[in-house]
């Protein structure tokens, strides 16, 4: 069974940021309504970051909009709609093992927005 997962974290645009993972089961349960609600996180504030299902080289989860340094350089992971497929800016063809055995998660572009790549 995949694991549909998602980070949703919350960006108060003061330097406060925080996060908190739910399944998609924990989604429909209401669980991350709730966890809305708790934090008082308000619109604008909040940013779905989809798992990909890989974890990288030190069995770290992989999610959408983490940087990764891949052979020194930071990457950032994102979704391409018009191959459907996770890719790393700056990069094609990687393939999920290559995220797995030469990449690893140094932080988000949220949290870290200082390691992204120059575009």
């Amino acid at each position: 069974m995949r694991g549909i997962k998602f980070r949703y974290t919350c960006d108060r645009g003061n330097g406060h940021i925080f996060s908190e993972d739910f399944t998609l089961n924990e989604i429909e349960r209401g669980e991350a309504s709730h966890w809305i609600a708790k934090n008082l996180v308000a619109e604008g504030q909040l940013h779905r970051r989809q798992y990909i299902e890989q974890k990288d080289k030190n069995r770290v989860e992989i999610y959408e909009g983490d940087i990764v340094k891949r052979l020194n350089i930071n990457l950032t992971v994102y979704w391409h709609e018009f191959t459907a497929c996770w890719r790393m800016t700056g990069r094609t063809g990687v393939t999920k093992g290559d995220m797995a055995l030469m990449c690893e998660v140094i932080g988000n572009i949220y949290e870290n927005p200082e390691l992204k790549e120059d575009r």
